[in-house]
């Protein structure tokens, strides 16, 4: 997750902190939408904002299944 966030001028702690949340809710609710959508890429911008939302596939693994047959073929192979 990317987050960009441009404040012109100097501000307190307590804006910035509310500046901030603001944004982080903003952040909620774009990856809310785009995995209730199933969207994997979107780019949002605005005067404060630029977030990259970007969901990388999962790899899963290839699992082995033993069979019967395989058993089988083992036995006579070493029988």
């Amino acid at each position: 997750m990317k987050m960009k966030v441009t404040i012109n001028g100097q501000v307190s702690k307590e804006a910035l902190n509310t500046i901030l949340a603001e944004q982080k809710e903003k952040i909620e609710t774009i990856t809310t939408f785009c995995k209730k959508h199933k969207i994997t890429e979107l780019s949002y911008k605005d005067n404060v904002l630029e977030y990259d939302y970007e969901i990388s596939p999962t790899k899963t693994k290839a699992k082995e299944v033993e069979t019967r047959w395989k058993k089988k073929q083992e036995l006579l192979r070493l029988g």
